[in-house]
C-alpha cells in the first residue's frame, strides 16, 4: 500500500493510473519490502492491477527523477529495495515495521525540541475592513497580547509545565499584525511594543526556560509591501501574476521560491532577520509549500524547482543553528 491506502491487495481497488505518493510498502505476515530513494518529490509510484473490482498485484517503483532542474544539476540518483522483519519487536509483522525502520532513517530533530512545550501566541490582527474607506489612515488592529503579556504567558506556563523548555512563536508580531505586508520581516509591530520590548521580552524569557521566536510566511506576497517584487512572484504562461487569497480585503500573491532564490531575496530577508533580532533554536513558517509552481523565460517552474528553493533557505538557518518548523508534517498543503 502507499500513505492513502492500506490493508489486503485483493481489498483495493484497482488503480486507472499510477498513484504518486512518499511511501510505498509490501508486505505478508513474515516480511515487509519497501522501496526508498532520494527523489525529493513524490518519490514512489504504486499501482494497483486486477479483474473484476479488485487488485490481484500490486506494483511500487521510483518516481521521475530529474538530473538537471532549471540549469541547476540534481545529486544522483540513489534508490535500495529493503526486505524487512520484526523490526519493531512486537512480535508480528507489518506495515508498522517498514515505517518503524523508514523513521530512523529521517533526519533527527534538534535538541531543542526534546520533551519541549510548542505553541503560539496569536498577538495581533487587523480588522478586515483595512483597505475600504480607511485606506489612507490605516485602523487601529486587534492586538491579543502585547509583549509585555506575553512574558507573563511564558511564566505562567513555566509554572504550570514545572519548568519544561519552551517554544514560543508569536503570531503578528510583524507590521500591523498577522499576515501584514509579507514577505518583509523588517518592521515590528508597534501595538505590541515595538523592537524594544520584543528585544526584551527574549531576553527576559529566558529565565523561564523558554525560547521565544517567530511566526513568519515567505509564500505570500502583499502590493503594500516593502518586500514587494512582482519578479519573485509566481506567473502563468502568458505572464500574468497568479493571485492566492484576500486578506483583510487586500489580494496577495504567491512566492516562487525558486524565482525568490535565484535573486536572492530569499536568503537576503533571513540575513535581515537574523541581523535585526536574536532568533534561537528554531523558527515557525506559515504556510511553507512547494506547490507553487510557477512559469518564465526559462519554461515551467515545478515542485523540484521549487524545493530547491526552500532548500538553500533551510540551508541558510542551519548555517545559524536553526530549525525550522511549519504548519502541516508534509510541507505540502496543496
Amino acid at each position: 500500500f502507499d500513505d492513502v491506502t492500506k490493508g489486503p491487495i485483493s481489498t483495493v481497488a484497482p488503480d486507472d493510473s499510477p498513484q504518486r505518493t512518499h511511501w510505498g510498502y509490501v508486505y505478508t505476515d513474515r516480511a515487509v519490502a519497501l522501496l526508498t530513494n532520494n527523489i525529493p518529490v513524490f518519490p514512489v509510484h504504486t499501482r494497483g492491477a486486477g479483474t473484476g473490482g479488485a487488485a490481484e498485484q500490486i506494483s511500487v517503483w521510483n518516481g521521475v527523477y530529474h538530473y538537471r532542474v532549471m540549469g541547476e544539476k540534481m545529486p544522483p540518483l540513489r534508490c535500495s529495495v529493503r526486505f524487512l522483519g520484526d523490526v519493531s519487536g512486537d512480535g508480528h509483522v507489518d506495515w508498522m515495521d517498514g515505517a518503524w525502520w523508514l523513521r530512523e532513517q529521517l533526519p533527527k530533530t534538534k535538541a531543542a525540541y526534546d520533551d519541549a512545550f510548542i505553541y503560539k501566541v496569536k498577538c495581533c490582527q487587523l480588522p478586515d475592513d483595512r483597505f475600504e474607506e480607511t485606506l489612507k489612515n490605516a485602523p487601529k488592529p486587534t492586538v491579543f497580547a502585547t509583549f509585555e503579556q506575553c512574558l507573563d504567558i511564558v511564566r505562567r506556563t513555566y509554572h504550570l509545565t514545572h519548568g519544561r523548555p519552551q517554544i514560543v512563536y508569536l503570531v503578528g508580531w510583524q507590521h500591523l499584525g498577522h499576515d501584514d505586508k509579507y514577505p518583509d520581516l523588517s518592521v515590528v509591530n508597534p501595538y505590541l511594543g515595538g523592537r524594544e520590548k520584543l528585544l526584551l521580552l527574549m531576553e527576559e524569557a529566558k529565565q523561564y526556560n523558554a525560547t521565544v521566536s517567530l511566526h513568519v510566511n515567505c509564500d505570500a506576497a502583499y502590493k503594500d509591501s516593502p518586500g514587494w517584487d512582482p519578479e519573485i512572484v509566481c506567473t502563468r504562461p502568458d505572464g500574468s501574476l497568479i493571485e492566492w487569497s484576500v486578506m483583510h480585503n487586500q489580494e496577495n500573491f504567491h512566492i516562487s521560491h525558486f524565482k525568490d532564490m535565484r535573486k536572492g531575496t530569499l536568503t537576503g530577508r533571513v540575513d535581515e532577520l537574523l541581523e535585526s533580532l536574536p532568533i534561537r533554536h528554531s523558527i515557525h513558517y506559515d504556510a511553507m509549500r512547494y506547490t507553487n509552481e510557477s512559469w518564465d523565460q526559462g519554461g515551467h517552474i515545478g515542485m523540484t524547482a521549487e524545493l530547491m528553493g526552500l532548500q538553500k533557505m533551510y540551508d541558510h538557518y542551519a548555517q545559524a543553528d536553526i530549525g525550522i518548523t511549519i504548519e502541516g508534517f508534509t510541507a505540502n498543503p496543496a
